[in-house]
């Protein structure tokens, strides 16, 4: 799990740069803080739309593998906006 955190009202907007993981096997979500879905699981090797925001200023990045087969990986950039 990776997480993003930036100042208290502020919201994150992120990209995915690179997505290329092993379609079907592999996938990645982002969770707010509470638990609830900001994207629903990222699976397979094409870039998720972008931009997306957060719904606060607390997120996590849960990228799930079951290592049978290495692919490229991903790769997210994020900014902080004004809510």
């Amino acid at each position: 799990i990776h997480t993003v955190e930036v100042p208290e009202g502020k919201r994150i907007r992120f990209s995915f740069t690179n997505f290329y993981v092993e379609p079907k096997h592999d996938y990645d979500q982002v969770v707010a803080e509470d638990g609830s879905e900001v994207t629903p699981k990222l699976w397979g090797s094409s870039l998720p739309p972008s931009p997306l925001r957060s719904r606060t200023n607390i997120m996590h990045v849960k990228f799930h593998t079951d290592r049978s087969y290495n692919m490229f990986g991903w790769r997210m950039e994020w900014t902080e906006e004004v809510d």
